[in-house]
């Protein structure tokens, strides 16, 4: 079993959203308002296997 710590961010108002950037010119970093479940799916897999993510895997697209 893999000791799994879980932190959650608190956002308490809208105004302090902050765009996301990097200094990395090779990163680009884009909204995608309208991800599908087969993209979220794909890319909660691709990143999250190296990190343990497993706890969304059996959710159903309802």
């Amino acid at each position: 079993m893999i000791e799994v710590i879980r932190t959650y961010l608190e956002m308490r108002a809208p105004s302090d959203l902050r765009a996301a950037h990097s200094h990395d010119p090779l990163i680009k970093i884009e909204s995608q308002p309208d991800c599908s479940v087969k993209l979220f799916r794909f890319l909660y897999v691709a990143i999250g296997k190296n990190y343990h993510w497993v706890d969304r895997l059996p959710w159903t697209t309802e």
